[in-house]
């Protein structure tokens, strides 16, 4: 009788901690219904290894600041779709329990930073960064030095093949407006 519990134990002790280990690993729910509001949106997955093959230069600071990356979600949002409100998309995500940290401003956008603990260790981070054509959601699973999140954006958005991509979705309306033909992605 023992054996058997002792089994049954075990078994529901390694079911709880797959799930834990499942739902720690997931992106945020606020940011896949945000895809799903919006299907004009681009969205970007990177795992560390991608993130590491972003950084062209080789810097060794940028190395060390993703290294506690698991993966991250890049999701672009553009704001002149209309019917976008950014304070309820603040509040869904601190019902997810993200909480806001840092508010900061570069280069005409505002980056806002919001973490998830468990245990009192970050499991996830979150930074909104906005100005008024785009919305960029980076949903990150793992965490990152607040302090090295513009540095993070910035060579997405300007030193690697994926700010071209960016770019293209950023300026897309204004390339066909000046042109007068579709732009292709």
């Amino acid at each position: 009788m023992n054996k058997i519990c002792v089994s049954f134990f075990r078994g529901a002790l390694m079911v709880m901690a797959l799930t834990v280990a499942l739902n720690a690993g997931a992106q945020s729910k606020t940011t896949n219904r945000l895809e799903e509001r919006f299907p004009e949106s681009r969205a970007f997955y990177f795992y560390y290894n991608t993130l590491r093959m972003i950084n062209q230069s080789e810097d060794p600071a940028f190395d060390a600041a993703i290294k506690d990356i698991e993966k991250m979600k890049l999701l672009m949002v553009d704001l002149r779709q209309g019917n976008v409100d950014f304070r309820k998309i603040v509040s869904e995500y601190q019902a997810e329990a993200f909480e806001p940290i840092m508010t900061s401003r570069h280069k005409g956008r505002n980056f806002d930073i919001f973490l998830k603990e468990q245990n009192g260790k970050t499991t996830a981070m979150l930074a909104l960064v906005n100005d008024d054509q785009t919305l960029f959601v980076l949903d990150i699973v793992g965490r990152i030095d607040p302090g090295q999140v513009v540095k993070l954006f910035g060579v997405m958005d300007e030193k690697s093949e994926i700010s071209g991509k960016i770019r293209t979705f950023v300026h897309r309306e204004g390339d066909e407006e000046k042109n007068g033909h579709q732009v292709d992605e």
